[in-house]
């Protein structure tokens, strides 16, 4: 995980600005890591759960409620740092 330093700035703050936070907090619950020890029996997808899981709420973080939206943060490193 990703190590974000706090501090007071002068710059411009971008709408995924609280995303890092929003990671940083979903890591120290050990929910990625719970989700990743749930079994799906139909599940022919090579996806992780706690991949999944991350993703989404990144998503919801930003708003959206669905992976249709996933193209547009797929080439982002800051939402792949942020989410992983």
């Amino acid at each position: 995980m990703k190590k974000y330093k706090i501090q007071t700035i002068n710059e411009v703050f971008v709408p995924y600005g609280g995303l890092a936070m929003a990671g940083l907090m979903v890591h120290k619950t050990a929910l990625p890591l719970r989700a990743s020890t749930l079994k799906v029996p139909t599940s022919r997808v090579k996806i992780s759960n706690d991949d999944v899981l991350s993703v989404y709420i990144g998503l919801l973080c930003q708003g959206r409620n669905g992976f249709n939206y996933m193209d547009i943060f797929r080439d982002a490193p800051f939402f792949r740092d942020s989410c992983s």
